[in-house]
């Protein structure tokens, strides 16, 4: 009988064939470039949020599978989002300790977020091209445990991918490969690098991460709180205004149990104290500017009190995470054992082959500026936690960084492994793959020597869409949910003519900032707040379903 699990893997396998028949196309009929570099493969892992998923119709049935040729709908991303579509990515555990999508629909990963025809890595897809370099950009499902992505592309992907291209009287794709991982795509890439599999050991050229966060990051401890809010603004205030402070409530709490379930959240909370004590004098000895004193994560009231997210203590009745939320404490123990796995060094034989690559934001005059949290303080919070009132996380002073993740914990600190700080303005984190100072230091690596005669690329300025123009969209998405029926889908071009002119002139900085605030997670800030009691778990809304559509496809042209 087939498992929850194996129907997922296979189905998974069945959705990647296209894009496998894509690679295979390019690899028989390469682009025409002046490039030296040698024709090799290589894997992208995208970042966290930057997979595109999608949602089975039907769900899976115990002791039946799966319909042959089951049809999927967009997940994430699509307009739906914003009208509660979010809570369909909850995971659920059965008794046998498999996670399970939202009903048991199935949901998988379908290669790299695309929203009307922006996406966030096209130079590197562009570079590659130029480089005769062939370029898998493999989606995953990062809301699973990271070992599950790593092992399900060691053990069942790297087979099929190698035996359908090479069926069709092509060399062997893994004679000679790389692995490259932005954020969270990097500490997929970091496990993967780590596997005594031969073929890893023998025929990896090199493993790199970018802007990944070795050791954690604020982001992760608000979202424990306040969940994404973006994702449920516009619900929020349509509640708010109406008065439903009950289905505020709910909302927010529904937020947040979605959050609590899904695994590989836990495995990216500012590094536990025995890591950091075993590395100290490291931290110490990196670049001055960069450079990690003392424990990120604090007591608010007790400033010598530090506070390891993965070993929370109590104070009476009260703790560190929610008591209301389905806060997983098992899952947390599982996530620790798995940053520690990713925090310890690498064989000497990988760490040689080993690339960290950080980002830095500075000014235009090449300024490092302080423009990322490097810290966080927490407060206790009761059981019956009130996802209304005051989050217990607050930041601390900024550091440098590319605006999501410190440069101190981008990088592995390990014998032999290399790392690159990347200076540069407007190093947004969630677009780095689209930036040119990024591209130029991934070139030596990929494509040694790979000569430049320009050092520093023109950062062309770009603005930052404002908090008001981002909830002028979500509004109107929100306000105009009754017409979703005839929205093209939002990953193609033509779904911009649905925006009324307002939003169709800065559509692009608004999705930019949007993805870009989604990936950061929460930062301390100022809610309107109201005082009453929490009483356990609130009644729960209505929330809007998805609506069927066929998945685009396509090459995208638009950059983040």
């Amino acid at each position: 009988m087939t498992t929850y699990a194996e129907a997922r893997d296979a189905e998974q396998l069945r959705i990647l064939t296209p894009r496998i028949d894509h690679f295979i196309a390019n690899y028989k009929d390469p682009a025409a470039t002046v490039s030296t570099c040698r024709g090799q493969t290589v894997f992208f892992f995208p970042g966290g949020m930057a997979s595109r998923l999608i949602r089975a119709r039907q769900p899976y049935q115990e002791g039946v599978g799966v319909p042959p040729g089951m049809a999927y709908d967009p997940l994430w991303p699509d307009w739906d989002l914003v009208l509660g579509g979010w809570r369909k990515l909850k995971l659920t555990r059965d008794a046998t300790g498999c996670f399970r999508d939202h009903h048991d629909r199935i949901i998988v990963a379908d290669g790299p977020l695309e929203v009307l025809e922006i996406t966030p890595h096209d130079l590197f897809e562009d570079w590659c091209a130029n480089h005769y370099i062939n370029p898998f950009i493999f989606g995953w499902d990062w809301r699973r445990r990271l070992d599950e992505t790593a092992d399900f592309f060691l053990n069942q992907f790297i087979p099929f991918f190698r035996e359908r291209v090479m069926a069709n009287n092509l060399p062997d794709p893994m004679a000679d490969f790389s692995l490259v991982g932005h954020s969270f795509g990097g500490m997929v890439v970091n496990l993967i690098a780590r596997s005594p599999d031969p073929l890893i050991a023998n025929n990896m050229a090199a493993a790199v991460t970018i802007g990944t966060p070795s050791y954690g990051y604020s982001g992760q401890a608000h979202r424990w709180f306040e969940g994404e809010p973006w994702l449920c603004w516009a619900e929020v205030e349509f509640f708010s205004a109406l008065g439903l402070d009950n289905l505020v409530d709910a909302t927010r709490h529904d937020m947040l149990e979605v959050i609590a379930s899904l695994p590989a959240l836990y495995t990216v909370n500012f590094l536990d104290e025995v890591t950091y004590q075993a590395n100290q004098a490291a931290f110490l000895a990196d670049t001055a500017a960069f450079r990690l004193g003392n424990y990120p994560s604090t007591d608010t009231a007790m400033a010598a009190l530090n506070v390891d997210a993965y070993n929370p203590h109590t104070n009476g009745t009260l703790g560190r995470y929610p008591g209301n939320t389905g806060f997983d404490h098992g899952e947390l123990a599982y996530g620790l054992a798995q940053f520690q796995r990713l925090a310890s060094p690498l064989p000497a034989g990988v760490a040689q082959r080993f690339f960290n690559l950080r980002g830095v934001m500075t000014d235009f005059l090449w300024q490092v500026q302080d423009s990322t949290v490097g810290s966080i303080k927490w407060d206790w919070v009761a059981p019956g936690y009130d996802p209304s009132g005051p989050s217990p996380i607050t930041d601390g002073a900024p550091v440098p960084g590319d605006d999501t993740h410190a440069a101190w914990s981008a990088r592995l600190l390990n014998a032999g492994a290399h790392t690159v700080a990347v200076p540069g303005p407007l190093m947004w984190h969630a677009c780095e793959m689209n930036h040119p100072l990024i591209m130029l230091a991934l070139g030596p690596i990929l494509c040694p020597p790979a000569p430049n005669p320009r050092l520093r690329p023109t950062v062309k300025r770009r603005r930052r869409a404002t908090d008001e123009e981002v909830k002028d969209l979500l509004r109107w998405i929100y306000e105009h949910r009754d017409e979703r029926k005839r929205w093209p889908p939002i990953e193609g071009k033509s779904a911009r003519r649905v925006l009324p002119p307002r939003l169709r002139d800065n559509f692009e900085e608004v999705v930019t900032r949007l993805f870009t605030d989604l990936v950061r997670g929460p930062v301390s800030r100022k809610k309107p707040q109201r005082t009453k009691p929490a009483k356990g778990k609130p009644t729960k809304g209505k929330a809007t379903g998805a609506r069927p559509r066929k998945p685009a496809r396509g090459r995208s042209r638009k950059r983040s």
